[in-house]
């Protein structure tokens, strides 16, 4: 038993400690799968990711993560709730286009963290770019200022519509 919670606890770490800076999320050594060609970690339990690829679904399962996908269906997000579901690993669809995430958006997100207090969260979109986007105004939400929100996302988000959306005033 103690072997198993030390071998989790490295698989934790690894994750974690992997994601600092704008780097790929890897589990062990850097041979490591990757989730993600852009990934941030941006809380203990929070990683902002661009499109997961692949060999992700092993280390999302041995992170005891929680996925919120931010794309729309139409930029092909049928294959991976499947791929989630017959791994075990819960898969939420919050879709986000260009403009600022409404308050709901923020509120959505907040209650998925607290709804799943013991796993990890992968907050990804395409590119990350709409992850650090959403991620940014809940910081702003939370009374953290614009520069420091900004600050926060600034190695994932790196288009400049998206960061001029984070400064944009809440729409909803």
């Amino acid at each position: 038993m103690k072997t198993r919670v030390e071998f989790r606890f490295f698989v934790l770490m690894a994750l974690i400690l992997g994601v600092a800076g704008c780097q790929s999320m890897m589990v062990g050594p850097p041979s490591g799968p990757r989730l993600s060609a852009q990934s941030l970690q941006v809380s203990p339990r929070v990683v902002l990711a661009g499109a997961l690829n692949d060999a992700a679904v092993p280390a999302l399962k041995a992170a005891n993560a929680v996925v919120i996908d931010l794309r729309h269906p139409a930029e092909g997000t049928t294959e991976e709730p499947r791929r989630m579901a017959a791994n075990g690993i819960p898969w939420i669809s919050l879709p986000q286009g260009k403009e600022t995430p409404t308050r709901a958006d923020v509120k959505f997100l907040g209650e998925v963290l607290e709804a799943w207090p013991g796993r990890n969260i992968v907050l990804h979109c395409a590119t990350g770019n709409r992850a650090g986007k959403l991620w940014a105004t809940r910081r702003i939400h939370q009374g953290v200022t614009l520069d420091a929100a900004n600050a926060e996302v600034a190695p994932i988000v790196t288009m400049p519509a998206v960061t001029a959306a984070i400064a944009a005033p809440d729409n909803g």
